[in-house]
């Protein structure tokens, strides 16, 4: 899946032989939409059949996008009416650094869950409840056994996660052997 950052120009070309028009609809953390330009210095001919290939280009500025998950499709529309999806796809925006606050933690939601809980076993976490109720003044509080095996879990999310990054198999590296 490809990774974009807001504000990056998202380019698309494709083939629509015979196409009046492509548009391509963009869904997913917002809705946006964008017409193709159909660029005749990039048609080819079609040696089997004679006919002209017409290459149409996208290019959609993410500036105002919201980051997430996006999904796309690029319809064809045409001259009898008839409209056509050329090719789906998806792919991710990401927030841009430009717009990112001074201070931004950008250690994974794994690695802010195992602080998070190290800092409860510490006592240092402002809200270390399981529970609370206004009405009755319930309040009810992570056991330390409950806590130890929320921080092995997690421990060993990070653990897969960081492995991962660096290339590893989440089992551990591979060790070839020959005989």
């Amino acid at each position: 899946m490809a990774t974009l950052t807001a504000g990056e120009t998202y380019k698309l070309e494709l083939s629509a032989r015979g196409a009046e028009s492509v548009r391509v609809l963009f869904g997913g953390a917002s809705r946006q939409s964008a017409d193709a330009v159909k660029t005749a210095d990039l048609s080819t001919l079609d040696m089997a059949t004679g006919e002209t290939d017409e290459v149409w280009s996208v290019e959609a500025d993410t500036t105002g996008w919201m980051p997430g998950a996006y999904a796309f499709e690029a319809w064809a529309t045409y001259e009898s009416g008839a409209k056509t999806v050329l090719l789906r796809g998806r792919f991710v925006i990401e927030a841009s650094l430009a717009d990112a606050p001074e201070q931004m933690d950008v250690r994974s939601r794994t690695a802010q869950i195992v602080e998070n809980i190290e800092a409860m076993m510490l006592g240092n976490a402002s809200q270390m409840v399981r529970r609370y109720k206004i009405n009755n003044r319930e309040l009810e509080r992570y056991s330390a056994i409950e806590l130890l095996d929320l921080l092995r879990y997690w421990r060993q999310r990070l653990q897969v996660e960081n492995r991962r990054s660096k290339g590893i198999s989440a089992l551990g590296p591979r060790i070839a052997v020959r005989f």
